[in-house]
């Protein structure tokens, strides 16, 4: 499904073929104009349990301005969700509440049937473990004084108690599903390229065995072949992790 956002306000959603091919708002038509997709045939998935519902959600930075008001969205287990908009639209806002990075203002989030506290800190190490996110720029999202090593086994440690052999053959492992070599083990982040840090940040959210990842624009700050290659990463993975 993909949901359209403009100034913190739900412009449209819809089942994501039928609103890629007729979108029924001016501003998704104006967003889709911008490039073209290339269409692939639907095929309807079997029904799945609903792993994230955000209900009446409002949040707001300065008191008085609301960067996003009154947002509903449910998202099923093992679907993709687009939340699509200009810059400003209130994407990267919507996905700090939903982390508890920016408590709301007023509304719901219930996290596989449970509702969960509105501040991450309050959060528990199970509920911060299941739901992850990728972040736009992976050179502010990585320590640059660590090691791949200690970016990776940080998680392994925190939610699994993972430590020595188990630990290094986890984290070799992340390493070959994000398709990166061993040897980065013993690298800085400073020493990769773009794509390979992004891979680095998805091979860390995955670490945790996540239900749900959110990824904010993980492509932006890539050209557009590495950008491909990012997507395509996630499709597969998420593919494999819902088998």
């Amino acid at each position: 499904r993909i949901m359209v956002l403009r100034y913190g306000n739900l412009i449209e959603e819809g089942v994501t073929r039928d609103l890629l091919d007729d979108p029924k708002e001016k501003y998704t038509r104006e967003l889709l104009s911008v490039r073209s997709f290339r269409k692939e045939r639907y095929q309807p998935d079997k029904d799945r349990s609903v792993i994230l519902e955000v209900r009446n959600m409002s949040a707001s930075y300065i008191k008085g301005i609301k960067v996003v008001d009154n947002i509903n969205l449910k998202i099923n287990r093992g679907k993709t969700v687009a939340v699509v908009g200009e810059s400003g639209s209130g994407k990267t806002s919507l996905a700090r509440v939903i982390t508890g990075m920016l408590p709301p203002l007023e509304g719901k989030i219930i996290f596989d049937g449970q509702e969960l506290a509105p501040a991450l800190k309050s959060r528990d190490r199970e509920s911060l473990r299941r739901m992850q996110m990728i972040y736009q720029m992976p050179d502010v999202a990585l320590n640059p004084r660590q090691k791949i090593r200690k970016i990776l086994g940080r998680p392994l440690t925190f939610y699994f108690g993972m430590t020595g052999k188990e630990r290094e053959n986890r984290i070799i492992e992340l390493l070959e599903i994000t398709e990166l070599p061993e040897k980065f083990t013993e690298r800085y982040p400073g020493e990769l390229s773009g794509g390979e840090k992004q891979r680095v940040c998805i091979a860390r959210a995955i670490a945790a065995k996540p239900d749900l990842i959110i990824c904010d624009e993980v492509t932006s700050a890539l050209d557009q072949l590495v950008a491909e290659e990012i997507l395509k990463l996630l499709h597969n993975l998420q593919r494999e992790m819902n088998e």
